[in-house]
């Protein structure tokens, strides 16, 4: 039986079902129910979300049954979004004449490109409102595959496509797309791909871009031999007495860190003295945002410890695995994001800065995107943030009449902006996010040409892609990198700088192995490009965040705490491992049995509203 006519047994009047006045229900009606349905995905029952992915998701796809592998795929990614994973698409039964009368009447004269287009909209809309969930790593590569693909069978490339040809005369990714996505990405970084939509590509001086690029990249990058990753026990009773002591901090300790921070950053004989940015305050050092260290000790020894995302527990457990397990002289750099999503974000920071107060140059911070994106207005007297979730910023705006916590707030914002945006040491780049994308390059002639509004942004924003090459988006806060990139600014920093990089070890993107360990990009060939193994990912969390996808196919916690270890003279660091117990874990962040949802230390019933189920 073909399409059209099981349409026509389903509707055997079709027209007696569609009127001028209908229009699609994604865009008006949401199947009678819109005046009740809330505006989010995560405020919603199971009914109304189903309902509501029917609406605008299948909506567009009723007349053709045969779907490509890339809209197939797409379908399954929007199930997870919407959080219908069980939804049957299969079935006759949600094909009503009621609901399919609309739909067919609303898409009746529309192109294929004017639906996707719009199609596309929604979906740029639910990945970026409050409460979306982050997807499996495979749900983001089916949504880009699902554009790319889209815009290649258009007749018009989809607005904010880019062309395969590149200025320098290299492909972008786009043409080595493979029907068969990998089993192993980074999540978290859809939005990114989908901010194109209304894109501003802003390349600078196109034909100076041409010419001045490094002629080709590293001859030979070279696959490394990666060192393997290494597991460390930790005193569970040491690491729960410091969480509870930390918990609920009274006033009168929020004023005394605040204080010491603040005196010493504005003492003209002391100094914060933090692993490499020792005096950030001082008036010399105001634009040492990039931090680079030409010769160590031959006994050098630097850890490295990714997202924090007010972690309390994660945050001390990787202190502790530290402390136990490193020389004397050793430096922890935290890589960034110690705020927002998780469920203690004025305890992390302070207790931050204890151990960079109290240990003067063993502990550094680099900034990350949550870090940054926290402002203070003072005209409003609010503090206001450029991320989203930003669970620090309205702790913060709920307290606005309390000085105390307001001075600790405003001190944040300061210290951040301060902060070094990366740090160089000989042969590894670290940083939150990425590097300098190809745009910059023809600039670059010595370290202070990183301190370019460009760089900065790059250092601390952009993300990974599993990908040969990338455009630069100058029309967002980030772009997306990939590997030809990388070991292009390898090639920079090796012709232009004198500097030579082997690898370089980051956070921002969660990682989402069965453990959430680390993650190396990559162990083998990856299709369309390779980085050989030299880019280490890693985070601090030491459970599901709230915003993460919570479902019943989500790895369980705990997550694995994960610090990278790198002595002078080693190529690689090494991936450290801090092995937390279940028990451990869902004491300090009880989840909900039914929805998966992350509570606060010590709660009893689940706190979303929607649900309240008993956690004992």
């Amino acid at each position: 039986m073909t399409w059209r006519k099981w349409l026509s047994d389903l509707l055997p009047d079709e027209e007696n079902h569609l009127t001028d006045s209908e229009t699609l229900p994604h865009e008006s009606s949401k199947s009678g129910q819109s005046v009740n349905v809330p505006d989010t995905i995560e405020e919603m029952s199971h009914e109304e979300r189903e309902a509501v992915f029917r609406d605008e998701i299948l909506a567009f796809f009723v007349e053709d049954p045969t779907f490509d592998e890339e809209e197939t795929n797409l379908i399954e990614a929007m199930k997870i979004l919407y959080r219908v994973p069980d939804f049957d698409r299969q079935t006759a039964e949600w094909l009503t004449p009621e609901w399919l009368g609309p739909v067919l009447q609303s898409n009746r004269g529309r192109s294929k490109l004017e639906l996707d287009a719009e199609l596309y909209k929604i979906v740029y809309k639910r990945l970026h409102e409050p409460g979306h969930i982050n997807l499996p790593d495979k749900n983001y590569r089916r949504i880009e595959e699902w554009q790319r693909y889209r815009a290649k069978e258009s007749e018009t490339p989809i607005q904010a496509i880019p062309e395969t040809s590149l200025p320098d005369g290299t492909e972008d990714d786009s043409a080595h797309r493979t029907k068969e996505p990998e089993p192993e990405s980074f999540g978290n970084r859809v939005g990114l791909q989908l901010q194109h939509l209304e894109p501003t590509l802003v390349i600078e001086d196109d034909q100076q871009l041409a010419d001045d690029l490094p002629p080709s990249v590293l001859d030979s990058p070279g696959k490394v031999k990666l060192p393997e990753p290494e597991w460390i026990q930790i005193d569970k009773e040491v690491l729960l007495g410091r969480v509870e002591e930390l918990l609920d901090p009274t006033h009168e300790r929020i004023e005394e860190i605040t204080e010491k921070i603040a005196a010493t950053c504005m003492s003209q004989s002391e100094t914060l003295d933090l692993a490499f940015g020792t005096n950030i305050f001082h008036k010399e050092r105001e634009d040492s945002v990039i931090a680079v260290e030409q010769e160590l000790d031959t006994d050098a020894e630097i850890w490295f410890a990714g997202d924090v995302h007010a972690d309390l527990l994660g945050f001390e457990a990787v202190v502790q695995a530290f402390e136990s397990n490193a020389g004397q002289n050793a430096k922890l750099i935290f890589l960034g994001d110690m705020i927002d999503r998780g469920i203690h974000d004025i305890e992390v920071v302070m207790s931050l800065w204890h151990y960079i107060y109290e240990n003067p140059g063993r502990y550094g911070w680099l900034v990350g995107n949550h870090d940054e994106g926290l402002q203070w207005k003072a005209d409003d007297r609010m503090f206001w943030s450029s991320v989203n979730p930003a669970t620090f910023q309205d702790w913060l705006n709920q307290r606005t009449d309390d000085k105390a916590i307001v001075s600790f707030g405003v001190w944040f914002v300061a210290l951040v902006s301060r902060l070094p945006r990366a740090l160089f040491l000989p042969g590894l780049l670290a940083a939150h996010g990425g590097f300098p994308h190809r745009d910059t390059w023809p600039h670059i002639n010595s370290f202070s040409d990183l301190k370019d509004s460009r760089c900065l942004g790059d250092f601390v924003w952009n993300r990974w892609t599993h990908s040969k090459l990338k455009r630069p988006n100058r029309s967002s806060s980030a772009s997306t990198f990939g590997a030809e990139d990388f070991h292009g600014f390898r090639d920079v920093c090796s012709k232009r700088l004198g500097f030579t990089i082997e690898g370089m070890v980051r956070g921002h993107d969660h990682v989402n192995t069965r453990d959430h360990s680390e993650r190396w990009e990559r162990r083998e060939e990856v299709r369309r490009a390779s980085f050989k193994g030299r880019i280490l990912t890693i985070n601090t969390m030491s459970h599901n965040q709230r915003g993460d996808w919570l479902g019943d196919n989500t790895p369980p916690n705990p997550r694995a705490p994960t610090l990278a270890r790198w002595r002078q003279g080693e190529l690689l660091p090494t991936p450290v491992i801090v092995d937390l117990s279940a028990e451990l874990v869902n004491w300090y962040a009880p989840e909900c049995p039914n929805c998966h949802h992350p509570n606060q230390t010590g709660a009893t019933m689940c706190e979303r509203e929607r649900c309240r189920t008993s956690l004992h």
